[in-house]
């Protein structure tokens, strides 16, 4: 099997998936969620005080659910914290790390 039958077998697998997921491209599958309109960015690794530390966001449908997991990150040491709004949530808020703390205090 050369290169190019590889290529129209990928080609062929592309076409039969994107058409089995219907004119959503397969969004349907996201319905049944709720809307998440708040964000939290934190460091995941258990060191903070690396140079590189590895950083994931978790999603909140309410901002006192998206406080309240800050709430518990920064009581635990965690103060590069990143907050705000997802989009097409208007108006559009972010929260740095700077003013996390006041954010936090405003609840």
């Amino acid at each position: 099997m050369g290169a190019g039958d590889l290529i129209q077998i990928k080609a062929r697998r592309t076409a039969r998936n994107a058409g089995s997921r219907g004119a959503g491209g397969g969004c349907r599958l996201m319905r049944n969620t709720p809307n998440m309109t708040w964000y939290v960015s934190y460091v995941s690794s258990g060191d903070m005080s690396t140079e590189r530390a590895h950083r994931s966001t978790r999603t909140f449908a309410d901002e006192s659910e998206a406080r309240a997991f800050a709430r518990a990150r920064f009581e635990a040491g965690d103060k590069t914290l990143v907050a705000g709004t997802i989009n097409p949530v208007t108006p559009k808020r972010v929260i740095a790390s700077a003013a996390i703390a006041d954010w936090l205090d405003g609840a």
